[in-house]
């Protein structure tokens, strides 16, 4: 993504680029829920590039340029019409500000801590910030409230972070209470927002204990991160290689690449999983990374690479678990730190896991249970939630199984384990319970007396986990999809032969 708080930005390779665009475009303009989004966001990319083109120290061939324009209509096209991204501007005296090196923090009246950085006037700085607007909708990012105009020249407002606790600072705070339940939805948060940055071909890149602050709900009285620094994150086709990070949370392959001084690996959707790794291992159990306390920015290459290197030959991983630790924790963390790139999570998966790892965590759950027979008021445990899941899980398998072979029959669940899945099927914490509700109703594996009209409708359960990260979701909602499609290609020839 474009550095739109300042003037300058990576140089992007051009003929890669609109290649690689060109051929996101032709997989995504057929696509029936996502496409006009993926479009959205190559825009930006497309628009990064005129801008660049528009330069007057850019060389560029004809050929290109036209190329380029006419990417640019059909990417409209598939947006069929682009949507309308229009940054607010807010009324806000800036001026009184604490200014130093062009970025003011202070509060004021109305929006409290506010931090301001000068916005680059280019068209793919605007609609960069439009996508970051759009993101934090659900992502736990520094909020932007606008853009204000200060003699001649427009800023971005911010929330301001400077006072809440960074991660490190929260770590080594000896006076906060937390169960491993919080720090999992903790670390879910800090995933779920990976996510959605993720989901808008953005890399984060710089993720780091310092990147990311504390603030608390007051309302819930739980704990939020908010990640900064966004001015650090990129697009999947820029270079990212002239801002220092803290080589801790670089991925094994990087730091390889590093200590060799080759630096030709680049970063990747996949080298940002390692560094969740790290930040939820931090989060889950307060270590450092490879037990060095100060960050490592290499500003001396020779000494920081020394002691690097005899962390690493001891250290296979940045860090371990106490002997007792929960296993699913665990092997979340692990996977994220798969020597092998490819071998790693999405993020939107690792906040899935996480999300299945909390529900095991709750010990007890009181709830008023509504049933077939009437009211009741029952205690609801772990066990019986792992087991309604694993239930569930056993009876849509042999359902989808049944269904490419077309033979034998499928039990229902027990009204016990429905209700109990019935339940937590709300609850946006919950994602695979609502797929698992929807696929039971469109298998036939539910008794329908336990989906009163408190229950969302099968297609939204299943939309709603999907949406939430939870994928497998999409296999009953592409069946559903052909089965509506069969159905009206048959009603359309009965009124054909009419």
């Amino acid at each position: 993504m474009v550095d739109y708080f300042s003037a300058g930005s990576d140089v992007l390779n051009l003929p890669n680029t609109l290649t690689n665009i060109v051929s996101a475009v032709q997989k995504i303009s057929t696509q029936r829920r996502s496409g006009k989004e993926k479009c959205a966001e190559l825009l930006v990319d497309a628009f990064t590039l005129k801008d660049m083109i528009e330069s007057p120290h850019f060389i560029i061939a004809d050929l290109q340029k036209k190329r380029l324009e006419k990417l640019i209509v059909r990417i409209k096209d598939c947006l069929n019409p682009t949507p309308v991204h229009s940054s607010t501007h807010i009324t806000v005296d800036i001026s009184a500000l604490n200014w130093q090196d062009s970025i003011g923090r202070g509060k004021v009246t109305g929006y409290g801590d506010l931090e301001c950085r000068k916005l680059d006037t280019g068209l793919s700085s605007l609609r960069a910030l439009s996508l970051y607007q759009d993101l934090q909708q659900g992502a736990h990012i520094q909020k932007i409230h606008g853009i204000v105009e200060m003699n001649e020249q427009d800023y971005v407002v911010m929330q301001g972070c400077s006072t809440l606790p960074t991660l490190k600072s929260w770590r080594s705070d000896p006076s906060r209470v937390l169960t491993l339940r919080d720090r999992v939805l903790i670390a879910y948060d800090v995933a779920q927002s990976i996510t959605w940055l993720h989901g808008g071909g953005l890399l984060v890149k710089y993720l780091t204990e310092s990147s990311i602050r504390l603030r608390s709900d007051q309302k819930t009285s739980r704990q939020h991160p908010v990640l900064t620094q966004l001015h650090y994150t990129r697009c999947l086709y820029e270079k990212t290689n002239s801002v220092r990070i803290d080589h801790r949370y670089e991925a094994q392959e990087i730091l390889a690449d590093l200590l060799e001084r080759k630096g030709s690996v680049p970063h990747s959707h996949e080298t940002d999983i390692w560094s969740l790794g790290v930040i939820v291992w931090q989060i889950l159990t307060d270590g450092t990374p490879y037990l060095i306390e100060e960050p490592m920015y290499f500003y001396n290459h020779e000494q920081d690479a020394t002691t690097l290197k005899s962390r690493l030959e001891t250290h296979h991983f940045p860090g371990s678990f106490p002997s007792e630790f929960p296993s699913p924790l665990i092997d979340v963390v692990h996977s994220c730190w798969s020597p092998i790139d490819q071998g790693r999570p999405s993020a939107m998966a690792v906040a899935s896991s996480l999300l299945r790892a909390c529900t095991l965590l709750d010990k007890t759950v009181m709830s008023t249970v509504k049933d077939c027979v009437g009211d009741s008021v029952k205690i609801e445990s772990s066990q019986d939630l792992g087991m309604a899941r694993l239930a569930a899980w056993q009876l849509v398998h042999k359902a989808r199984k049944r269904a490419k072979v077309r033979d034998g029959q499928v039990g229902q669940l027990s009204n016990h384990h429905a209700s109990v899945l019935v339940r937590r099927s709300e609850n946006p914490q919950h994602p695979e319970c609502a797929f698992l509700v929807g696929a039971l109703i469109w298998w036939d594996l539910i008794n329908v007396w336990l989906v009163d009209d408190t229950t969302s409708p099968r297609s939204h359960l299943g939309f709603d986990a999907s949406d939430k990260g939870y994928i497998q979701a999409n296999f009953e909602i592409t069946r559903a999809y052909a089965a509506l499609c069969h159905d009206y290609n048959a009603r359309s020839e009965v009124v054909r032969d009419m």
